[in-house]
């Protein structure tokens, strides 16, 4: 017989487990909003329509990126967190193009012309390493 989850035996082990939990979404959260730190940084070079759309993804690779994923090899990744990194470099990815959602241009169109791969592949990579 399952028991309901407000039936649960509240012990030390559950109670670390949301902590934990919580922990780890203040850590992407945290790199997030670090990533959008070093985006305004940058913003002046990168949004230039003057500047070669490759080389704003050689620069998005280089300065940004690194800081969004700094410490996510030890991140028990969950797939809110991936969402959450992917959300968060596609605003930026069409913010450098020029792109906005109501241009209707798939995301794999504005990622090819950048040279730039899927974040949660990146972060998979990183943490195989």
């Amino acid at each position: 017989m399952r028991r309901s989850p407000s039936t649960w035996p509240v012990t030390q082990q559950t109670l670390l487990l949301f902590a934990l939990a919580k922990t780890q979404s203040r850590d992407v959260e945290s790199r997030i909003s670090a990533a959008w730190a070093k985006w305004r940084e940058v913003a002046g070079v990168i949004c230039d329509p003057k500047m070669p759309v490759r080389l704003k993804g050689q620069v998005y690779k280089t300065i940004i990126r690194p800081v969004l994923l700094y410490g996510s090899e030890a991140w028990p990744v969950l797939e809110r967190h991936k969402q959450s990194l992917r959300v968060t470099e596609m605003n930026m990815l069409r913010w450098m193009s020029g792109v906005s959602r109501k241009d209707r241009i798939k995301n794999s169109r504005i990622r090819g012309s950048l040279q730039v791969r899927d974040i949660a592949d990146k972060l998979q990579e990183g943490r195989l390493r």
